[in-house]
């Protein structure tokens, strides 16, 4: 599980988001594995807010809201 840093701010959170859905998107078999394994029955294509929402369980947390806190 990867951890936040000191430098770890909300809109690079936010980023990374946008990246791995455009990878998912895109058909990248990485970006939509770990997608399947933190978020399994996402939508195909991959909404954003399922995105933040795997990205939030990736950091240990239950939603993209805790992650936000």
């Amino acid at each position: 599980m990867p951890a936040l840093t000191a430098r770890s701010t909300l809109d690079s959170l936010r980023r990374d988001a946008k990246r791995w859905l455009k990878s998912a998107t895109a058909g990248d078999p990485k970006a939509l594995s770990r997608l399947r394994t933190l978020y399994p029955g996402h939508a195909t294509p991959p909404t954003l807010r399922e995105v933040q929402q795997a990205l939030a369980r990736a950091y240990g947390f239950a939603s993209w809201a805790d992650l936000k806190q």
